[in-house]
């Protein structure tokens, strides 16, 4: 659970559904004063920050995808109407 605490922290794991169920565990031991005495960390705090950090990511992903006109497509000018008397030749 620590590894994978620290490779939230640096940056390594960005899927914040795995986050929510990462504080959610460390909420779980917080939670029991047996697991949590057992625990060498401060796994209230640390679920803290893993909350925290889901929401900046998930505000983040809804910012990118939120923008329906945003694509990555290049939009290309509409086409002219066909000049008849060009295209006859004269």
């Amino acid at each position: 659970m620590i590894d994978m605490y620290n490779s939230v922290r640096e940056g390594r794991v960005t899927d914040s559904k795995v986050i929510l169920d990462l504080a959610a565990r460390f909420e779980a031991i917080a939670s029991h004063p047996e697991a949590s005495q057992q625990f060498n960390y401060d796994s209230e705090r640390a679920a803290y920050n893993l909350y925290q950090r889901a929401q900046v990511l998930k505000a983040a992903e809804t910012r990118r995808t939120g923008d329906p006109d945003d694509t990555t497509e290049m939009k290309r000018p509409a086409r002219r109407p066909l000049n008849e008397n060009l295209a006859a030749g004269g």
